[in-house]
């Protein structure tokens, strides 16, 4: 054989060869699109039944919740706040006094706890009832209980956890 037949051998066999590995990447990504188009139709179908949940949702007629309101007052107290009752009033006087909290009530032992150690300090007080549960949500610390609060922090009396909480690290917070 020549060589310039052999040389022109090889060159169609390379030839042969890039087309082999072209062909064959082209059916690979034919086969990969196969594979994508068919995730993709599932996609869409599950796209379309949570479509079609949705609207069976949302076209059921659930009734509002159903909400009371009473607003009620405490008597006056000249007490020093319990632990609790300065956990609830310290975001009031030491963050934000325009504010409200609403104290979920599960039963009869906290709804006179809350009645008893924290409501007192407050001014307005609101018993709210949304379906079966019920919350009594405090807002404005009276005056006389912010005093109390504030020489608690000035005798370094103030309940330890309200401390750590609003201290910010700092042992002569608001001296």
């Amino acid at each position: 054989m020549s060589s310039l037949r052999r040389l022109s051998c090889i060159k169609v066999w390379k030839v042969d060869l890039k087309l082999n590995i072209l062909l064959s990447e082209i059916l690979t990504q034919i086969k990969n699109n196969s594979k994508r188009v068919k995730l993709l139709k599932l996609f869409e179908e599950l796209i379309k039944e949570d479509d079609l949940q949705i609207n069976q949702i949302n076209n059921i007629d659930i009734p509002p919740p159903k909400m009371s309101s009473e607003k009620f007052e405490t008597k006056e107290t000249s007490d020093q706040p319990s632990s609790l009752a300065q956990y609830i009033m310290a975001p009031f006087i030491l963050v934000d006094s325009n504010g409200m909290n609403d104290i979920p009530v599960f039963d009869y032992v906290i709804k006179k706890l809350v009645l008893e150690e924290i409501a007192p300090h407050f001014s307005e007080l609101k018993k709210i009832a949304i379906d079966h549960k019920m919350f009594i949500r405090v807002q404005n610390v009276k005056e006389s209980s912010k005093n109390i609060f504030l020489n608690l922090i000035k005798n370094c009396r103030i309940n330890q956890i309200v401390n750590d909480i609003y201290s910010g690290g700092n042992s002569s917070w608001l001296k």
